[in-house]
């Protein structure tokens, strides 16, 4: 693996992931997305004050 992740305690969002990998949200995403459905992350949606949210 190029890139690994260890933050323990600390939740890492789409967005960082994206900047710091230099790949496009939309592909971090569907990878998360993948992941998540292969039960080897986790997946959390954080609502933001103005309706959006934040994977």
């Amino acid at each position: 693996m190029k890139h690994f992740i260890n933050e323990t305690g600390q939740w890492v969002d789409t967005d960082t992931l994206s900047r710091a990998l230099k790949l496009d949200i939309s592909t971090i995403q569907r990878s998360v997305k993948k992941l998540h459905g292969n039960e080897i992350l986790q997946r959390v949606q954080q609502n933001l004050d103005r309706g959006d949210y934040v994977l």
